[in-house]
């Protein structure tokens, strides 16, 4: 399967509301995440861990809106612009605009960094 088809079934399985189903497919074993300059969280099983920590502090998604996608099939990196809603359990709205590089290999994503306003 093309890099392209790759990304866009893991971002349908994402707008699905299928996380973590999406991690588990399109993840490798050792893929190293990284949150703007944090240092990166290395292995799928402690990457998994932090995806469900995130997913414990949501109540109810609102949106889940893709703004822009890039791919570049030679060198196997794709980049991701997008923006989520939800509502933490403190009943607070929350709003993110991130953008992610991933870069894949044999089919799954090796590293993925994302960059975003903390402030």
């Amino acid at each position: 399967m093309a890099l392209r088809q790759n990304v866009d079934s893991l971002i349908a399985s994402m707008q699905g509301g299928d996380i973590l189903g999406a991690f588990d497919r399109w993840y490798a074993d050792g893929v190293e995440m990284q949150e703007n300059t944090s240092p990166a969280t290395v292995g799928k099983a402690a990457n998994r861990v932090r995806e469900e920590q995130f997913l414990a502090s949501v109540k109810e998604w609102k949106s889940l809106d893709i703004h822009a996608v890039a791919v570049d099939e030679a060198s196997g990196v794709a980049f991701i612009e997008y923006g989520f809603s939800f509502i933490n359990h403190d009943g607070q709205l929350v709003n993110y605009a991130q953008a992610a590089v991933q870069r894949w290999k044999d089919g799954k994503i090796a590293s993925e960094r994302f960059y975003y306003n903390a402030g």
